[in-house]
């Protein structure tokens, strides 16, 4: 029941956003990957939440492994690079739009999505 909630609130904050990054600036190539990440956690949390089937069990293992991915990328660019790292040498990673500006802000994002990487965690390797 609970997962219920969070599935819908995640969502109407996720609709939210993605309206507000859509409108507020032109887009880069870590805008669309962050916006096709959200969708992808928006879906798994309501896909695990309702009992649903959508995608094979392969695919939600290669989100999550994807989603840990640009997870891990965001806390170490907030907490062990260099300020400027991503600028220079990743350049394509830098939002537009997305900024995450202090390290509380990253913290409060990954803990908010959590639950939806969980949920997608379960999708891929069973609800065992």
């Amino acid at each position: 029941m609970l997962l219920k909630v969070y599935s819908w609130i995640f969502t109407v904050f996720t609709i939210i956003g993605l309206v507000a990054i859509v409108k507020d600036a032109p887009l880069v190539f870590a805008d669309v990957l962050g916006v096709i990440l959200n969708i992808l956690l928006m879906t798994g949390a309501y896909v695990f939440a309702y009992n649903k089937k959508f995608l094979t069990n392969q695919t939600w293992k290669i989100i999550f492994w994807i989603l840990i991915l640009f997870s891990i990328e965001m806390l170490l660019e907030v907490y062990i690079l260099p300020k400027d790292f991503i600028n220079n040498y990743l350049s394509f990673l830098q939002s537009k739009a997305m900024a995450i500006s202090n390290p509380i802000d990253a913290v409060i994002s990954w803990i908010l999505a959590l639950p939806a990487i969980y949920s997608i965690y379960k999708l891929g390797f069973g609800k065992k």
